[in-house]
């Protein structure tokens, strides 16, 4: 019993998602509210480790997420790049977070011909190219195949929020929902691995 308690007590508040200098963008599974806070964020990192890191985020701003989660959009002076090799390029846009370019094969009994290519991957979602499209709003239990010795695969719940033909293909965005604690892990450790390689441009 004080075991759980101490658990709850200590575990991380938050899931760093990109950072850009002194702003950040975390997700919570209860809204932070707006204001200096000390938050208990997780950092998770290329290799596979995820630290937990106390600092005080002055939360700008906060939105849900099609997981049910909280994207929290803030400062954080107290971070430096040691703390957080999580994003390059910066926020790319709080809804839909970090992007990174990707290229793994992605398959599901519901896609047209029965698989695709990811062509990018965040921790909200992802952009996948197929020879057929989707109507917009379809659900789909999709497996996805980063080939790491240590995350074979990743099985997700994806909502498709656009699809457009481009080159004779189709580009279908998706976004990723309810996943559970175990898939969340892994496809926050799959969008760090892609951010470090992408950082020194493997």
């Amino acid at each position: 019993m004080l075991i759980s308690m101490l658990f709850h007590l200590f575990r991380p508040q938050a899931s760093l998602l990109a950072v850009d200098r002194s702003r950040l963008v975390l997700r919570s599974e209860k809204p932070l509210p707006k204001g200096p806070v000390r938050v208990r964020m997780a950092v998770g990192h290329p290799d596979g480790r995820v630290r937990t890191l106390r600092k005080t985020v002055e939360v700008e701003s906060v939105r849900k997420l099609q997981d049910g989660g909280y994207a929290c959009v803030g400062r954080c002076r107290e971070l430096s790049a040691a703390d957080c090799p999580v994003d390059k390029e910066g926020i790319q846009g709080i809804r839909r977070g970090a992007r990174y370019a990707c290229g793994i094969r992605a398959f599901s009994p519901q896609l047209p011909g029965f698989q695709g290519i990811v062509l990018d991957f965040g921790t909200v979602g992802a952009r996948l190219k197929t020879v057929g499209g989707l109507d917009e709003g379809t659900r789909l239990n999709l497996f996805l195949e980063p080939n790491l010795a240590d995350l074979p695969r990743i099985e997700v719940t994806v909502r498709v929020a656009w699809c457009r033909r481009i080159d004779g293909s189709h580009q279908m965005g998706l976004e990723f929902e309810a996943l559970p604690w175990r898939a969340r892990e892994q496809v926050e450790r799959f969008a760090a691995c892609l951010a470090e390689r992408q950082r020194f441009e493997l």
